[in-house]
């Protein structure tokens, strides 16, 4: 019995004396700004931890597209003392998210990532402050909801890491604190992407170069009075800044004790992320496959010639060759050896081949590089075939990339950050397609001055060139119109007048990026040149279109032809010197810039065509599909927002609006949305617009050629018709209607058992 006891006991004897297993580094995920977010586009992702013992290894984040089925991998590399906690901060791509730890080859952890659902949500993000709280916007509800969300200042550092926030409030301490690469972060998101800059006092320099102050708004910066006292004190001034707008507040903006004062303070951030854009290079995996075709750098694989040469070959080599052969050795009996050994060589040859390192594969390449409002971004897509089977990569020069491997059939995606470059990289088969998609800020100054003022009712654009070489070819989108440009010459001015109209549809810019080949400036609309095609049965030619490919790189700004903003579109040199593919042997580069202006007021307004207005759509959860706006879970309303300047006394409202239904206005003295026509004319602008002078609109239709135009009391707001285009006839002016309510959504009914 002594002895079984003892036999019993000795496995928990050596259990209790063995030593600690250290355990595995446990980790916890917070996607967006405390679990808020964007859906669509580059999500913040937060991994904390705290290893018990010292970790070398790497984090994976993983991004699993719902569409193309590419999970892209971010590798960050850690080397972590023991006890010490550390949050990793970076900018996931669209997807499923998830998290894992690697120690060497082994997985010693891992995490889902809860995907932020896609809400109605206008985040506010303060600077450095911990679970803010504030008001919301109430005039958005029924539309959208607004939630408060903290914002460390590491966020700053990384490119896309605002893309989320539709306003941002900083207090003095730490504006005045920060550094001019963070302040850099802010002016892209604020001129490129809309985002809202809130400033708590009164700053002592411009900000984001603009001349701001409560005591003397300027030209185009608008006063916010809260409405109480006499007179009534300006509490906030809000400037347009590009896309976004610049305010200053007296104070913190949440004590501001007028709801309407706040409002015209805080509204959401317009467009949607190029992710979620039907026509951008990010929403099409597949598009890889369309630019590397249309480029013609694509080398013609014999696959019938090749195949009958190989059979042909392997044919004489395993029948007469080896008959003769064996018949010289006399030794025929061994033909049951050498048979299959031809075999085996024949079927082992092509797979060792393909899958030796890839060499000069031909690559094409479309960059563009955009500013507005003195903001820039440089963006990069290139695609290439991989004529052998192995790993693909692309390395871009810098840490401010954000980068992404693009295509179809891609196994193992990865993107790494190695010291001062980013690898986009992927395992690809012989003869697939492999691409990159990249983005990063740039300093640079543009190769153009563009300057657009209102001038007599007209829009009059003065286009200077201030690099060292001849622009030529380049054209002028205002609105949607487009207009060819003469020659510039380095040091040439050219000054042309608008007349701010609008057109029906999609602009155009005939040959970019590159001859003949791209004309329409839509990821789906028909290129110049059809590819060609197979006469049918009966002789006829049945032209395929392609899509065009280089003018996707190009933002929804540019392709939709947003009202308010002018563009100068030219092709430049190609200089790809910040990034290479591996074992590329060269190939085609287009390259091109965008360079755009707000068109500015130096007076009240009284005449304003609709070209010359800023219109933007606004982000509730709708998506562009060609232009339109869609909100199917919204009440089937798109929310537009109008920023008007300083309006003369008097002025109406006059409506351009290819609506598919009513129209509801925002009726900011009434706090209610009131219906009226589609094409509106003598509404006065005084009780419409908000503190802020913003007009919003709700109604589901097409985004493109869609405005709003100001006119003096008792003259119609603009033409009839566009450039010979009807657009519609001006109706008689309307009164407000009643209310329109806001429709209660009805829930499913829950099907009765056995149903």
């Amino acid at each position: 019995m002594r002895i079984v006891l003892v036999l019993a006991l000795a496995p928990l004897a050596l259990f209790v004396a063995a030593p600690a297993v250290a355990q595995a580094p446990v980790i916890a995920v917070e996607v967006g700004f405390d679990d808020a977010g964007s859906t669509g586009g580059w999500t913040p992702i937060t991994v904390t931890t705290r290893p018990d013992r010292p970790f070398q290894g790497e984090l994976q984040i993983h991004a699993q597209d719902q569409n193309s089925g590419v999970r892209t991998t971010t590798v960050v590399p850690l080397d972590l003392a023991a006890g010490a906690p550390v949050a990793v901060r970076r900018v996931a791509p669209p997807g499923r998210l998830s998290v894992s730890l690697h120690e060497g080859e082994e997985q010693v952890a891992s995490a889902q990532a809860n995907r932020v659902a896609q809400r109605a949500e206008m985040l506010v993000g303060v600077l450095g402050v911990e679970a803010p709280t504030g008001p919301p916007v109430t005039m958005l509800q029924g539309n959208m909801t607004t939630r408060w969300v903290g914002v460390d200042p590491e966020w700053l550092a990384l490119p896309h890491g605002l893309e989320s926030l539709d306003v941002l409030v900083v207090g003095p301490d730490e504006w005045a604190s920060m550094d001019e690469d963070a302040r850099a972060v802010i002016h892209g998101e604020v001129a490129l992407g809309g985002m809202s800059l809130v400033l708590t006092d009164d700053p002592d320099e411009p900000v984001l170069g603009v001349d701001i102050s409560l005591a003397d708004p300027g030209l185009e910066g608008i006063a916010v009075r809260d409405g109480e006292g006499d007179p009534a004190r300006t509490v906030a001034v809000v400037h347009p800044k590009g896309l976004g707008r610049v305010a200053v507040t007296a104070g913190d903006p949440t004590t501001l004790s007028s709801t309407v004062a706040w409002e015209a303070v805080v509204t959401p951030r317009p467009g949607v992320p190029d992710v979620r854009d039907a026509e951008s290079y990010y929403a099409q995996p597949w598009a890889s496959h369309d630019l590397l075709q249309f480029s013609g750098e694509v080398p013609v694989v014999p696959a019938i010639p090749f195949l009958a040469v190989f059979l042909l070959g392997y044919l004489l080599v395993v029948g007469p060759l080896n008959a003769v052969v064996l018949g010289r050795l006399g030794r025929r009996e061994l033909a049951w050896v050498t048979v299959p050994a031809i075999s085996v060589v024949f079927a082992l040859g092509p797979v060792v081949v393909s899958n030796a390192p890839a060499t000069g594969a031909p690559v094409t390449s479309h960059t563009l590089t955009w500013w507005l409002d003195g903001a820039g971004e440089e963006r990069v897509a290139a695609a290439w075939l991989g004529i052998r089977t192995g790993t693909q990569s692309a390395t871009f020069e810098g840490e401010e990339w954000a980068a992404v491997p693009w295509g179809g059939q891609l196994g193992d995606a990865r993107v790494i950050t190695d010291g001062p470059q980013t690898h986009a990289r992927a395992e690809v088969r012989n003869g697939e397609v492999m691409g990159a998609l990249a983005t990063r800020p740039v300093a640079a100054p543009p190769p153009m001055e563009v300057d657009a003022t209102l001038v007599d009712g007209h829009v009059q654009v003065t286009v200077t060139n201030t690099s060292d070489a001849p622009v030529d070819g380049a054209q002028l989108l205002v609105g949607n119109t487009v207009r060819p440009l003469d020659r510039l010459e380095p040091g040439d001015t050219a000054t042309v007048t608008h007349d701010g109209a609008l057109q029906g549809q999609m602009p155009h810019l005939p040959g970019f990026p590159a001859g003949d080949q791209f004309a329409a400036l839509a990821g789906g609309m028909p290129t110049a040149q059809p590819m060609p095609a197979f006469p049918d049965e009966f002789g006829a030619v049945d032209q395929v279109w392609f899509p065009g490919q280089g003018v996707q790189l190009f933002p929804a700004p540019v392709r939709l032809g947003t009202p308010g903003l002018v563009w100068v579109v030219a092709g430049v040199d190609a200089d790809p010197s910040g990034w290479t593919v591996d074992g590329a042997s060269g190939g085609t580069a287009d390259a091109m810039v965008a360079v755009g202006s707000r068109v500015r007021t130096e007076a009240p307004v009284e005449v304003m065509p609709p070209a010359a207005v800023m219109t933007q759509g606004i982000e509730t959860g709708q998506f562009f599909d060609h232009g339109s706006i869609w909100v199917p879970e919204l009440i089937g309303n798109g929310l537009m927002r109008v920023r008007l300047p300083e309006l003369a006394d008097g002025a109406q409202l006059g409506g351009f609006l290819q609506s598919f239904g009513p129209v509801e206005l925002w009726d900011d003295t009434a706090r209610t949305w009131r219906n009226v026509n589609r094409s509106f004319e003598g509404v006065a602008a005084g009780p419409i617009l908000t503190p802020g002078h913003e007009v919003f609109i709700r109604m589901q239709g097409e985004a493109m050629g869609s405005g709003l135009a100001v006119a003096p009391p008792g003259q119609p707001p603009g033409p009839e018709t566009v450039n010979g285009m009807f657009i519609g006839q001006l109706e008689p002016a309307v009164e407000f209607m009643t209310p329109m309510p806001i429709p209660t959504p009805v829930p499913i009914p829950t099907p009765a058992e056995g149903q």
